[in-house]
């Protein structure tokens, strides 16, 4: 029987023995080696999946962010839009005259510019215990800003359930525009046209008149003691024969006229029409409005003191502010 196989000596007893440790050498870094690379992967991985989730949450933070913010702003200019609603509707109870596209156009900025300084939230808060009328017409104004919530939130609600089930919805996505139910729009309005302003309105209208007819008397009554002034003056001149002395007597006119202009009574009303044509012949597009062939446009300034006194006696008379408004308003004005 022959057994040359199982005699025969591998070829590796045949190989010196430095070479044999070389090669195990070898094979082991080549272990090693992929060993290393194995865990190099992985940790290339892990910090990939690492970056990706942190730029996953940065994205979700900034979208919430967003959306918040979008949401907190659109929830502010519906209260401010719905405030300023139930003002404007105030004011056109109160003017004793119709409104037409220009004036309804300064009026509503005159209460969107109030609303926006005083805050409509504060606004609000103050309404709660002024008087009736601001009560009830803060009361709405809540109702309704309180509904245009609710909706929104029963919205979004609605979204984040269809999300549960939407297998893209690990991914931040951008939220709908946010929009108004028209239903609540609708029935704000008809619950507006009920806002009983009867009393308010006829107080304020009944002041605005007398303000006015102030202005005319004291206009009418200034004029005739100037003239009294220079019809005086004029009788002492008709018997003067020097110039000096007739000279004198010119100047001495104008020096009881302009003592007399700066102790004249003056109510607000008078500030404001001092006010805008002043401002008339400052500011070339004001003038546009009120200087023609270099006459003031008298009437086209005494409405338009009429639109911001309405204003203003109407925030007064239902205390949406206090005096001090009022007085601050005016020095402004004069010191314009």
């Amino acid at each position: 029987m022959v057994y040359s196989d199982f005699n025969t000596p591998s070829d590796n007893m045949n190989l010196p023995q430095r070479q044999i440790a070389s090669m195990i050498r070898e094979q082991q870094e080549a272990m090693y080696k992929e060993e290393e690379d194995k865990i190099f992967a992985e940790q290339s991985r892990l910090a990939r999946e690492a970056e990706e989730n942190a730029n996953y949450v940065q994205e979700y933070i900034e979208n919430q962010t967003a959306t918040l913010n979008r949401r907190a702003e659109f929830l502010e200019s519906v209260k401010n839009a719905f405030l300023i609603e139930s003002m404007c509707k105030l004011y056109k109870d109160s003017f004793d005259e119709p409104l037409n596209k220009r004036d309804q156009i300064v009026v509503r900025n005159l209460i969107k510019n109030f609303v926006t300084e005083q805050g409509s939230g504060d606004l609000l808060n103050r309404f709660k215990y002024q008087n009736v009328l601001v009560a009830e017409m803060g009361k709405m104004v809540q109702n309704y800003y309180n509904k245009v919530v609710d909706s929104i939130n029963e919205e979004t609600a609605a979204e984040e359930e269809i999300k549960k089930h939407d297998n893209d919805s690990i991914y931040p996505g951008r939220s709908k525009d946010l929009h108004l139910d028209q239903i609540i729009v609708d029935d704000f309005y008809k619950d507006l046209v009920d806002l009983d302003t009867t009393e308010a309105s006829k107080l304020i209208k009944d002041k605005v008149a007398d303000a006015m007819s102030d202005f005319v008397d004291q206009n009418m009554q200034n004029r005739l003691d100037y003239e009294e002034v220079i019809n005086t003056a004029k009788e002492k001149m008709a018997d003067m024969k020097e110039e000096s002395a007739i000279e004198e007597t010119m100047n001495e006119a104008k020096r009881q006229i302009n003592e007399m202009k700066l102790k004249r009574h003056k109510n607000v009303f008078h500030y404001l029409v001092e006010a805008i044509s002043k401002q008339a012949f400052k500011d070339q597009n004001i003038g546009k409005q009120y200087i023609h062939e270099s006459q003031v446009d008298m009437d086209g300034v005494v409405h338009s003191a009429k639109l911001i006194y309405t204003m203003l006696e109407m925030i007064n008379t239902t205390e949406m502010v206090d005096s001090n408004y009022i007085k601050s308003y005016v020095e402004s004005l004069v010191e314009a």
